[in-house]
């Protein structure tokens, strides 16, 4: 009865073995074969420009008010100097600024909005995008 046991289950053992070898084997030829219309890999490399960078800038102010405090300061600046550069807005909001954003800025903040976003709880400006000089 010992070697009974003994050898049902290295029968049941093997049998179980072979069934799931069989069934990934399986598996995995279905996947080859339905997954023929692979999409080719996209080596092209996109560069962002500069005027993409500025406008990703999004500083958040905890009151509409503390938002239209800082636009009504950078057309103040568009008043007295004819145009604002994103250095100003990063220098205004404690950001330290980088080269490329002195040669870019805005000559008019028309289309600038201060705006609540759905799923945040602080204000953001939304800026136009930035011309480069």
């Amino acid at each position: 009865m010992k070697t009974f046991n003994l050898l049902l289950g290295l029968v049941l053992g093997l049998v179980i073995g072979l069934l799931t070898s069989l069934s990934a084997l399986l598996f995995g030829a279905l996947w080859f074969v339905t997954d023929d219309k692979k999409k080719p890999l996209n080596r092209t490399r996109t560069y962002e420009t500069r005027d993409a960078r500025a406008t990703a800038f999004n500083h958040e102010y905890d009151s509409r008010l503390e938002a239209e405090e800082m636009l009504d300061m950078m057309e103040e600046i568009i008043k007295s100097q004819g145009r604002v550069t994103v250095e100003d807005l990063k220098v205004g909001t404690g950001y330290p600024p980088t080269f490329a954003d002195r040669q870019m800025g805005w000559k008019s903040l028309k289309e600038a909005k201060v705006e609540r976003p759905l799923y945040g709880a602080k204000y953001r400006i939304f800026f136009p995008k930035p011309e480069t000089w």
